[in-house]
């Protein structure tokens, strides 16, 4: 039991790091083309995606496509041990699957996303591709709201006996990490963001959200 409330109480703590973590991102897509106009559509893209989601089409056969091939990755990573596995055994109810980070690696990873970076890359060793970077960030944000929207239902229901009490703490872990390959692999493809001016800026917005929530609740 004390153990299932640490592993709550921290998912809840990071949930500050999360908006931090988005908030350093969405400053440096300012940097995309050096034009902040760019950014906007990268919520266009979330936006967009969502109403899709909700209320005309769940695309399920895509995230399917993309969780097979983040799985063959992930087998091949680590020389074809997690055949070996077995996801469907459960936990202990205060416990987490012995194997719960190789079972779950391909949730770190939003590959439509990355792969948006990866064609937009390939297209401008052939062409002037500058006029086309609103797509590039309207991918970027759906990709990225896709991959979590389908991983946060696959908690709830294939792995939840995986992760036991850490369902809000796993959650929270593959946003923040998803986060960072997204600015990753923007900081290669664009030489003016910087993964370290991410990261202060990360920590600034924590530190602050923090002192201004120990405040609220402590009067200090």
């Amino acid at each position: 039991m004390f153990k299932r409330a640490i592993v709550i109480i921290l998912g809840i703590l990071l949930m500050p790091v999360c908006v931090s973590f988005t908030l350093a991102l969405y400053e440096q897509l300012a940097y995309v083309g050096n034009d902040a106009q760019n950014r906007p559509y990268f919520l266009f893209g979330i936006a967009a995606y969502l109403f899709v989601h909700i209320f005309l089409y769940v695309p399920d056969r895509l995230y399917k496509s993309e969780h097979k091939g983040l799985n063959a990755a992930v087998k091949w990573v680590s020389a074809g041990k997690i055949k070996k596995l077995n996801p469907e055994a459960k936990a202990k109810e205060d416990e987490i699957h012995p194997n719960v980070i190789l079972i779950l690696a391909p949730h770190f990873v939003p590959l439509y996303a990355i792969l948006s970076v990866l064609v937009y890359c390939a297209l401008s060793l052939f062409w002037q591709v500058a006029s086309f970077l609103k797509l590039l960030m309207l991918f970027m944000g759906a990709g990225l709201i896709f991959h979590m929207a389908f991983t946060a239902e696959a908690f709830k229901s294939r792995h939840k006996s995986l992760i036991g009490s850490a369902y809000i703490l796993s959650l929270t872990l593959i946003y923040i990490f998803n986060i960072i390959v997204i600015t990753f692999a923007l900081s290669l493809l664009f030489n003016d963001i910087s993964m370290k001016d991410f990261f202060v800026s990360a920590y600034k917005v924590t530190a602050g959200i923090s002192a201004s929530i120990f405040r609220q609740l402590f009067g200090v």
